[in-house]
């Protein structure tokens, strides 16, 4: 019956209105957290990852089904609460904009399914899609302006069958890019962000205006690229790399002529993608400009090596544009008054569970 309605929609009913855990399953490791409430406030209740071995995950591609599941059975057993959301890759998903003639809110989705094959690879019966209004038409005879997420459902079906298999009870599923803007863009804002999420192999980038994720993309380039070069220097003690965010240093601090060359290659292929995707951004700035796009107001960075010295400056420098690490908690609570027990840097890691955990009323 779960799987029925997922074949349409990425979610059980608004009323189900449970809390749950956020699971993410990626390359190397299932990383998971819970929230809670403890009368006055929202708290950080549980938090972790369990690695996985090699060729068990790809990608979104499931290599070895029995490994994952034993993986799996570890995070439920440390789960306080069996309803998990969980994210798909977004290697798995597809996004796209469109615009219909005005329609009456319960006429929107079958509209779309006619859109569907349009746009994405997969056939209307072969998808599960949601869709978000960018701009709301001011009368009738304007053009409703639509952001669409669409999961194959045969992934739908596949994690289905995983987790069930280890007693889990998926309540939604989610795209990543959606997660990591919920974790990363402050509630309600109406500015314009590139989201550059590193991941171990990858990294992510998306744009968020008036609250969608327009537009994604990756590069394979991620964390283990950066830190791999951070380990050839040889003043630092890779061991205490957890502390730089105590004290973030410039490229100039590196006096390893050659270790600086390697850093600074890494930075330039992440800086020229995100410069190559503000260009691509700028561009439909330009054809939608009365659909509410603007330019963007700001590049926010996740993943640990978003904290590695100099390459938020590097980016925003040579881009122009304000260039931050990200705070995954700004939509839960504030640091200047809790103190979670992840800390900052290892945070990082956990935009995508933490995107899927937040309350629903947040």
């Amino acid at each position: 019956m779960k799987f029925e309605f997922f074949k349409k929609t990425f979610s059980l009913p608004n009323y189900i209105s449970l809390p749950a855990s956020g699971v993410e399953i990626c390359n190397r490791f299932i990383r998971y957290i819970e929230f809670c409430n403890n009368g006055s406030e929202i708290i950080l209740s549980n938090f972790g990852e369990v690695p996985l071995a090699p060729e068990v995950f790809k990608d979104g591609e499931i290599l070895n089904r029995a490994e994952l599941i034993k993986s799996l059975e570890i995070v439920k057993d440390r789960l306080k609460n069996t309803f998990v959301k969980v994210s798909v890759p977004e290697s798995k998903t597809y996004l796209f904009n469109v615009k219909l003639p005005y329609l009456k809110p319960e006429e929107i989705r079958s509209a779309l399914e006619f859109k569907i094959e349009e746009n994405v690879p997969l056939k209307a019966t072969e998808a599960s899609f949601e869709f978000k209004l960018i701009r709301k038409p001011k009368n009738k005879t304007e053009d409703l302006f639509l952001n669409v997420s669409v999961i194959p459902s045969k992934t739908i079906e596949e994690f289905t069958n995983l987790f069930e298999a280890v007693g889990l009870n998926i309540i939604s599923f989610e795209t990543e890019s959606k997660v990591v803007s919920r974790a990363l863009v402050p509630r309600n804002s109406q500015k314009t962000f590139m989201i550059v999420n590193m991941k171990d192999d990858t990294t992510a980038l998306s744009i968020v205006s008036q609250g969608a994720t327009c537009f994604t993309s990756s590069i394979p380039v991620g964390n283990n690229s950066v830190i791999e070069t951070l380990k050839k220097i040889s003043p630092t003690d890779f061991g205490n790399i957890k502390k730089i965010p105590e004290k973030i240093l410039s490229l100039d601090d590196f006096y390893n002529e050659e270790v600086y060359d390697s850093m600074l290659n890494v930075f330039s292929i992440i800086k020229d993608e995100v410069e190559k995707f503000n260009r691509y951004w700028v561009s439909q700035v330009e054809n939608h400009k009365g659909d509410g796009f603007r330019e963007l107001d700001k590049i926010v960075l996740c993943g640990k090596a978003a904290v590695i010295p100099g390459l938020a400056s590097h980016i925003g420098q040579n881009i122009g544009i304000d260039t931050i690490v990200g705070n995954i908690w700004c939509n839960v609570f504030d640091l200047n008054t809790v103190v979670p027990d992840l800390k900052f840097f290892d945070s990082l890691d956990y935009a995508v569970s933490t995107g899927l955990a937040i309350p629903s009323k947040y």
